[in-house]
């Protein structure tokens, strides 16, 4: 963690003989001359380091800009279009994360090639925040339903309530379940994330709202810059923000009838948006939740068939992967679907209309409402 510059003067140049000079009495006596010694600043006169906090992705990376503002430095570690399950750290970017007076992470396992840093780092004493633990995370899968706008906010907790108690019989299903999933693991591979959770919770606004003030409360206990009360109104007031946002998407959304609510997507990472938006998530064309997986032929063909089935007529893909296997399957239908990309795991460019993460909910919003209703 960077430290306080002090200045440090030496006492030879710091002491300095001031010699007083008097009329003199009447004998022309010299005045008596007067020596200061030198000294280290006042604690007042040392000027605190400003706050600095070092953010892995692009998404977070916007939010404690927004709450940071002008009252210190944000760094964010992926650059615009990057695909957080691959990125490779730099040595510098090492040194950052030590140096940080906080660093905010995805968590769950997203940032894939960063957990030998992290865990290096805490030893060596850095704070490190990673909000998708403690944002409520969904289970694999568990997101392939809906829930009422008023339910991300107010509700959730009492529907996790029920949520819990169904969980006892669904954990006995999963007996057979799992037995099944031996040979579909072999196949395709697991979901690319260490442990139980889908990372990609920024899907959900609600969520988001949980984030934004973990994130103000690290702040307000690192103790730099603002008041923690100066924290927690920065804090409501881009709540708000999301809230807007979130409630602009959904009238984009209201455009796309129940019957048509049904995506196909690159990899697994739009259950928090079905959850929150009420879209079932058919399937994906990688297997799983990392962009890092690949499909077999088997569940390829599987995929083709299920599409035809239900009518779908567009797959999503996303600006942070290869369109490829996207395109393939698309041209097996005649005519070919339509292959539309969406902003997954980054923020888009300057000017691309989701370049902040609630011009990025407004966006993905309105290229799936008009992919779906064209």
């Amino acid at each position: 963690m960077r430290q306080a510059g002090i200045v440090r003067i030496s006492a030879a140049v710091v002491a300095t003989l001031l010699v007083l000079t008097a009329c003199g009495d009447g004998d022309g006596a010299p005045a008596e001359t007067a020596v200061v010694e030198g000294s280290e600043p006042s604690s007042e006169a040392q000027q605190e380091d400003p706050l600095y906090v070092v953010v892995t992705t692009t998404i977070l990376g916007d939010i404690v800009k927004s709450l940071v503002g002008d009252d210190g430095q944000v760094e964010v570690l992926l650059p615009i279009g990057a695909d957080p399950h691959d990125f490779q750290l730099s040595s510098q970017d090492g040194v950052k994360i030590r140096e940080a007076d906080l660093v905010v992470a995805n968590g769950l396992g997203l940032e894939e090639s960063f957990m030998a840093v992290f865990e290096s780092a805490r030893e060596d004493g850095a704070r490190i925040l990673e909000v998708g633990d403690l944002s409520d995370p969904m289970e694999w899968g568990e997101g392939r339903g809906g829930h009422e706008w008023g339910e991300g906010r107010g509700g959730h907790d009492e529907e996790e309530g029920d949520h819990d108690e169904e969980e006892g019989d669904h954990d006995e299903e999963d007996g057979d379940h799992d037995e099944e999933e031996g040979d579909h693991d072999e196949e395709e591979g697991d979901h690319g994330h260490e442990g139980a959770f889908d990372p990609h919770f920024w899907f959900d606004p609600s969520r988001m709202e949980k984030a934004v003030r973990l994130i103000a409360a690290e702040l307000i206990e690192i103790g730099k810059g603002l008041s923690a009360t100066e924290w927690n109104e920065r804090a409501t007031n881009y709540i708000a923000q999301i809230q807007d946002a979130a409630a602009e998407a959904e009238e984009l959304l209201s455009a796309v009838s129940e019957d048509h609510r049904k995506l196909v997507t690159n990899h697994d990472s739009f259950s928090y948006f079905g959850a929150f938006f009420d879209f079932e998530i058919l399937d994906t064309i990688l297997s799983g939740g990392s962009t890092l997986a690949q499909p077999g032929t088997a569940h390829l063909a599987e995929l083709v068939d299920q599409i035809r089935a239900e009518g779908v007529t567009v797959i999503f893909t996303e600006t942070t992967a290869d369109d490829g296997l996207p395109n393939t399957v698309a041209a097996e239908f005649d005519p070919p679907l339509q292959v539309v990309e969406l902003y997954t795991g980054s923020l888009g460019p300057p000017g691309s209309g989701a370049d902040t993460y609630l011009k990025w909910l407004v966006t993905n919003a309105r290229l799936i409402a008009e992919a779906i209703t064209s």
